[in-house]
């Protein structure tokens, strides 16, 4: 969803991240805008797989930023730079981020 939502208008980024280097009034707006319209529906939804799931508690928010973040990161890379991994698909890229935001990087344990 947050893939998809980057896509659809790759403008957006761009107009977003030169709001924020020009401190443009816009900015506060896309940043109520996100943070009023999407933010509260994945904490919500985070906090009920947390639970559901029996995932160590964390606080939601920090985790709905974190994996906002890192496909965030992703979107951008792809939209706006040389993407480090231009190989992958969007689908491959995103498998890998849940793996490694749910199961982190250790070992399993035997």
């Amino acid at each position: 969803m947050i893939m998809a939502w980057h896509q659809a208008d790759p403008s957006f980024m761009r107009l977003l991240l030169l709001s924020s280097l020009e401190n443009h009034e816009l900015r506060e707006m896309f940043h109520e805008r996100m943070m009023n319209s999407y933010f509260p529906t994945l904490i919500d939804a985070f906090g009920k797989l947390i639970q559901r799931e029996g995932l160590r508690p964390v606080p939601t928010e920090f985790a709905v930023y974190t994996f906002c973040a890192m496909v965030g990161q992703h979107c951008m890379d792809r939209l706006l730079f040389r993407h480090p991994l231009s190989n992958a698909s969007d689908e491959q890229v995103i498998t890998h981020m849940v793996d490694i935001f749910l199961n982190g990087l250790k070992k399993e344990s035997k």
